[in-house]
């Protein structure tokens, strides 16, 4: 029997809602709120990029002066892979083994003491 009380009560919940427009304007504001989440975000893509390519600067002068990798060959990478020319990078003392930055402008580039081998992975 209490069960039945809560159904009743939730069918007459249902009922007098069903009757009300401003659920009906909230259901196509949902919808309308997903199209303009997917305009932002298709404009806001060179913001993206342009914080993609600050970040790989930002490793890329942290790591200055500095041996080892410290994540400096994947920024290159990054880099290099936007189109970004590597102008004035300084890249002295680090070891960049297998890094793949052949198209990039390294012009002004300090590469002292730099290892830049290239290894091929034998195939098993």
């Amino acid at each position: 029997m209490p069960f039945w009380g809560i159904e009743w009560a939730l069918d007459w919940a249902a009922f007098v809602l069903s009757r009300w427009t401003f659920l009906d304007v909230l259901e196509y504001l949902e919808g309308f709120s997903v199209l303009i989440a997917v305009i932002f975000y298709f404009s806001e893509s060179g913001d993206r990029l342009k914080q993609k390519q600050y970040q790989a600067w930002q490793v890329i002068n942290t790591a200055q002066g500095k041996g080892g990798s410290g994540g400096r060959i994947e920024a290159l990478q990054e880099l290099n892979r936007d189109g970004v020319p590597l102008v004035g990078v300084d890249v002295s003392g680090a070891f960049l083994q297998n890094a793949r930055c052949c198209a990039a402008g390294y012009r002004r580039c300090d590469s002292r003491s730099t290892v830049l081998r290239y290894e091929r992975k034998a195939k098993n």
